[in-house]
C-alpha cells in the first residue's frame, strides 16, 4: 500500500511540475496587477520561457521582450529571471538584464541598455524645443529596491557623440557621462563636471517615481553659439556667472 501511495505521490508531483512548466504565460500576466504607467501587449509562451510583443512604461515603448526564468533558481528560493529586449529590426530601447530577490528585495543586475538620446529629451522640460541625436548608453552593475527607491546602486550612463538640434542649428556637445548612485534611498544622476559645456547638474529618483533635477551651467569662451541663445532662456546669473538649471 504504502509503494502505491509514494508512486501516486511521485506522479501527481511529476505532474503539477509538467502543468507549471506549460502554464501559459499570458494566464500568469493577466492574474497580476500592474501599475497604471505600465501595459503589457500581446504575450506568448509559458511561465518559463515567454515573449511579450511590446511593453508600455511611461511614454517609452519596449518591443520584443523575451523573458527566461531559470529554474535552477528556484531550488535556492531566489527565483531569476534573464530579460532581453529589442534588436536591430525593432524600433526603441535595446538591451538585457537580469532580476533576482522576487520573494525578498528586488534586485536587478548587469543591465545593459541602449535607447534614443531623443527618447529620453522629448519627456523632460526643456527650455525650448530640441531634437538629440544618437544613443544613450544605461549600465547598471547592481540595483536593489529599497524606500523610497533605492537600498543599493551602481553603474553609469554615457552619451557618446552627444548633439542636439535646437533653433534650427546642430549643436555638438562632445561626450557626456554620469555615474549612478543611491544616497538616502534616492537614486541619483550624478553628471560628470568634465564636459564641453561646463555643465554640473544632479538628476534624483525620489518617492513614486518622481524625478527632479538641480545644477548650473558656467558659460566659457568655446560654448556653442546656439547653447548661448538659450541663456537668456534660463533666467539670470548668479554672482559665480552661473545659470541655474533644474526641473
Amino acid at each position: 500500500m504504502k509503494k502505491w501511495l509514494a508512486v501516486s505521490a511521485a506522479f501527481v508531483s511529476v505532474y503539477m511540475v509538467f502543468l507549471i512548466a506549460f502554464l501559459p504565460a499570458n494566464f500568469v500576466v493577466n492574474k497580476v496587477k500592474l501599475p497604471k504607467n505600465i501595459q503589457v501587449g500581446p504575450v506568448s509562451g509559458t511561465i518559463w520561457h515567454s515573449k511579450i510583443d511590446s511593453l508600455l512604461v511611461e511614454r517609452t515603448v519596449i518591443n520584443n521582450v523575451n523573458v527566461h526564468v531559470n529554474w535552477l533558481s528556484l531550488i535556492a528560493f531566489n527565483p531569476t529571471v534573464d530579460i532581453e529586449f529589442g534588436g536591430a529590426l525593432y524600433a526603441g530601447p535595446e538591451g538585457k538584464v537580469r532580476v533576482s530577490g522576487v520573494l525578498s528585495d528586488l534586485a536587478i543586475t548587469d543591465l545593459q541598455l541602449e535607447i534614443s538620446a531623443n527618447e529620453i529629451a522629448q519627456q523632460l522640460p526643456l527650455p525650448i524645443p530640441a531634437q538629440a541625436k544618437n544613443i544613450v548608453s544605461v549600465t547598471i552593475d547592481e540595483f536593489v529596491l529599497g524606500q523610497p527607491v533605492c537600498q543599493q546602486l551602481s553603474g553609469n550612463v554615457k552619451w557618446d557623440n552627444a548633439a542636439i538640434i535646437a533653433l534650427s542649428e546642430l549643436v555638438p556637445l562632445g561626450t557626456l557621462s554620469a555615474k549612478l548612485t543611491c544616497e538616502e534611498g534616492k537614486g541619483l544622476v550624478v553628471l560628470d563636471k568634465n564636459n564641453d559645456l561646463g555643465v554640473t547638474f544632479t538628476a534624483e529618483i525620489g518617492t513614486n517615481g518622481a524625478i527632479s533635477g538641480n545644477g548650473y551651467l558656467t558659460p566659457h569662451q568655446n560654448l556653442p553659439k546656439a547653447i548661448e541663445q538659450v541663456l537668456p532662456f534660463l533666467g539670470r546669473q548668479d554672482r559665480e556667472g552661473r545659470y541655474r538649471l533644474m526641473f
